[in-house]
């Protein structure tokens, strides 16, 4: 049982210490997209008017 702790904590250690090597995350890329609508104000119409958008 201690052998198997050991290996899975040796085991660990590398995974991490080859995930960490410099230039793995620098292939990495984010990219935000942010959409803004503008909208006019609502505007007051007489009765039978057209209304055209």
């Amino acid at each position: 049982m201690r052998r198997f702790i050991a290996v899975l904590a040796v085991a660990s250690a590398l995974a991490f210490a080859v995930a960490t090597v410099p230039g793995c995350a620098d292939d990495v890329k984010k990219v935000k997209k942010v959409e803004t609508h503008q909208e006019s104000q609502p505007q007051m119409v007489s009765p039978g008017e057209t209304i055209v958008e």
